[in-house]
């Protein structure tokens, strides 16, 4: 399938839409499941999210694969990004932001993440980040989605929210 929108996602997008599927980091999890845009993230970020589902939620090795998996995100091997990690260390402290700052620059795509740290100038200079709320606005904007789809979405999304597991 081709995607009119590749974007590299942020832990703290994914951990958000597992929190609360009805939400905007969950609708932008869930067009990637649909194969509406195309997310893609370090594997740093993969074994990030795994060790919290394992070690701060108990999930099984089983549970931790079929989440990642259910996501439908493309990991990005670590030998794209390990060589320049000490680059932008100045800039970016968190070792899995500056794996996706490295990313966007060497495959010339944006981020989306809640993160305070791809607010500052300096780092926007270097990649276009954007905000949950912003990407879904670009969606907009370029067609992609329609303010429709995305209220039939989340509609769904809460609906599958307050089913019993």
């Amino acid at each position: 399938m081709s995607h009119k929108v590749e974007i590299l996602v942020d832990s703290n997008v994914l951990f958000s839409a597992l929190y609360k599927i009805a939400s905007i980091p969950g609708l932008i999890v869930y067009l990637g499941i649909l194969g509406r845009i195309k997310l893609l993230s370090p594997e740093s970020i993969r074994d990030e999210i795994a060790q919290i589902l394992k070690y701060k939620l108990s999930y099984s090795d089983e549970e931790i694969e079929f989440t990642l998996s259910a996501m439908s995100i493309e990991w990005i091997p670590q030998n794209i990004y390990v060589g320049e990690m000490d680059k932008f260390s100045h800039l970016v402290e968190d070792y899995q932001d500056r794996a996706l700052l490295i990313c966007a620059m060497q495959l010339n795509m944006p981020i989306v993440s809640g993160d305070k740290d791809f607010q500052q100038s300096e780092v926007k200079k270097l990649a276009r980040i954007y905000t949950p709320r912003e990407l879904v606005e670009f969606l907009i904007n370029t067609k992609i989605i329609s303010n429709k789809e995305i209220n039939e979405i989340l509609g769904e999304l809460t609906r599958l929210e307050k089913l019993p597991y």
